[in-house]
């Protein structure tokens, strides 16, 4: 998988145009995530997310990492350059190309919530949060101060 970078826009957006070669297993679970999320950038923040959700639980030995061939279907899109290199890292670790390893995850995914018709997928990820929720959600805690503690009430 080749990143190439587009324009000056998109680099300040921190977009990058990447080559993802997917297996002919796979194409259908490439369409109906299109058709569940919409764009590529939201399937791959959905991937890595998933990837996330299964090693904190302990589901990776149930992937299953099949090689890409040249002659696989290619398709060329955009995506974050935060989430793709989060992908490269994790494909790594297992030794493998970061196009089996986002199509290996995208099939399993796929497959768990029946063609991405599943109701938890769209209030996760398919609902955008308004603003004051994002605002209300970075805000930072005030440190608890308890007794001994060597911070004054003050600070």
């Amino acid at each position: 998988m080749r990143e190439k970078f587009s324009t000056n826009e998109q680099e300040e957006k921190g977009m990058i145009q990447i080559d993802w070669r997917m297996p002919e297993e796979c194409e259908q679970a490439w369409k109906d995530s299109i058709q569940a999320f919409g764009e590529p950038k939201k399937i791959l923040k959905y991937i890595v997310g998933s990837f996330r959700r299964r090693k904190r639980f302990g589901k990776i030995s149930a992937l299953k990492f099949d090689k890409v061939h040249v002659e696989d279907s290619r398709k060329r899109v955009k995506v974050l350059g935060f989430d793709y290199w989060e992908a490269q890292s994790f494909a790594r670790g297992f030794s493998v190309s970061v196009s089996s390893f986002l199509s290996s995850i995208l099939y399993a995914e796929w497959k768990e919530t029946s063609g991405f018709r599943s109701d938890k997928i769209k209030t996760e990820f398919l609902e955008e949060k308004s603003e004051e929720e994002k605002n209300l959600e970075e805000k930072i805690k005030d440190f608890p101060i308890g007794k001994g503690s060597l911070l004054p009430k003050g600070a």
